[in-house]
């Protein structure tokens, strides 16, 4: 399972590779924006536990870098979570993604957001009795909106609500329905003229 979600997620490299090239070739001379954001994540996780569904809090933080154009950006990024413990569950995971961000409009500081990636979580007894751990890894992607509140050109908060859809395996206990997501945290942006390739 885990091979398999690898090879999705160095196929979608690729591809974003590929594209930067030939945007590379086609942009030649013209200003970009590269663009860096580390913040905090939170929001609702439905997750079921010996076939009883509960919805639990979970945070955690999520990094992404990557460039920006006129209207659109692609960039990498990872999230680590963490669900609130209880006396029956808790549980934690790690998600890598490529992640495309869409301009509404030229100068506006609103996007639409989508990622795809692969992850892996893992489902525990919390501060309850130790259990076995139960849970899922695979193909997982996502959709939401951005917003950059400016402190100056170049920095940025960046406030997120996405809703996000994890692997689903009905073999195992886990996730099994789209996880709520709010997010928030510092965006840094510099401008660089696109130059000739080494």
């Amino acid at each position: 399972m885990r091979r398999d979600a690898l090879r999705r997620v160095l196929a979608v490299a690729l591809l974003v590779t590929c594209a930067f090239t030939d945007a590379h070739a086609q942009l030649y001379g013209r200003n970009i924006e590269l663009f860096g954001t580390v913040g905090g994540v939170a929001g609702l996780t439905p997750v079921s536990i010996a076939s009883v569904s509960h919805v639990d809090l979970h945070g955690g933080f999520r990094l992404d870098a990557g460039i920006q154009g006129q209207r659109l950006g692609v960039g990498l990024g990872m999230r680590v979570w963490e669900l609130n413990p209880t006396e029956t569950y808790g549980g934690s995971g790690l998600d890598g993604f490529v992640v495309g961000e869409y301009r509404i409009g030229a100068g506006v500081s609103t996007t639409l957001r989508m990622m795809v990636g692969a992850g892996s979580d893992r489902i525990d007894g919390g501060h309850g009795p130790p259990v076995d751990g139960l849970g899922t890894s695979g193909f997982l992607w996502a959709v939401g909106m951005g917003h950059e509140l400016h402190f100056s050109p170049s920095d940025a908060m960046l406030l997120t609500a996405d809703v996000l859809m994890p692997n689903v395996n009905r073999d195992v206990s886990g996730r099994r329905a789209p996880v709520l997501e709010v997010g928030f945290g510092y965006r840094r942006r510099r401008v660089m003229r696109i130059g000739p390739l080494p």
